[in-house]
């Protein structure tokens, strides 16, 4: 049976402004029947430093990237995220050597952000069928292998991607509960999430994600969205 919310989008409703979740927008990338994990889109870090040796040449640190796939999973010992005061944007230190190119790249790109307080591997979420390990949506993949990571960066037709550290994750039972309580408006992803700035994400899609909403509240297959004007 296909996990129903996995490619789906949550966005953030306006109740939950001054918290971690204001104005964010998150990527479900996993579902079962107990759990479910998603990726914040629109948080981009502050700032990087890249640090290390000749002796500790990973261009990802080991934690967070690897040879296997290392995708987000549920755990016994993950905790669900709290809705806490939105805390100074996050910095990451990438361990290796100044002169990596990968680390480099990734410093240049603009492209490293914040997914959620819940630690895990580096993810990266594009739109190359071939670099991906698994499917977020139509034409939405994400990846975690370090040489996938690695070719994504060094690719020669540069694609839009973001790469995600952390993530949000609840049970199955908290995650309806935010929805039916207006945390989330749910909505189906597309690729040109991909290619839509940070700022401009959230405002993009409201109006739309509240439709929908307010069609499966109402029971309807859609409702238009000149009707959140009245």
């Amino acid at each position: 049976m296909r996990n129903s919310q996995v490619g789906d989008l949550l966005v953030a409703s306006t109740i939950v402004e001054g918290t971690i979740l204001d104005q964010s927008v998150c990527l479900l990338v996993h579902e079962d029947e107990d759990n479910a994990i998603g990726l914040l889109l629109n948080r981009p870090l502050q700032s990087v430093q890249v640090g290390g040796t000749a002796a500790n040449p990973a261009p990802l640190d080991a934690k967070t990237s690897s040879s296997a796939n290392r995708l987000p999973k549920p755990s016994p010992t993950t905790k669900h995220h709290k809705l806490i005061q939105t805390p100074p944007q996050p910095m990451i230190m990438i361990v290796g050597p100044k002169d990596d190119p990968a680390a480099g790249q990734m410093l240049t790109g603009k492209s490293l952000h914040f997914g959620g307080p819940l630690s895990g591997p580096v993810v990266a979420v594009h739109g190359s069928p071939e670099l991906g390990e698994a499917e977020a949506g139509e034409g939405i993949f994400v990846a975690a292998q370090r040489d996938h990571l690695e070719m994504l960066l060094q690719a020669e037709q540069k694609l839009p991607y973001r790469l995600i550290i952390g993530h949000l994750g609840w049970t199955q039972t908290q995650l309806n509960h935010e929805i039916e309580t207006g945390v989330w408006h749910r909505m189906p992803a597309t690729s040109d999430i991909l290619s839509t700035e940070d700022g401009l994400l959230w405002p993009a899609l409201i109006r739309r994600a509240t439709s929908h909403s307010l069609s499966r509240w109402l029971g309807t297959e859609h409702v238009a969205d000149a009707a959140m004007l009245n």
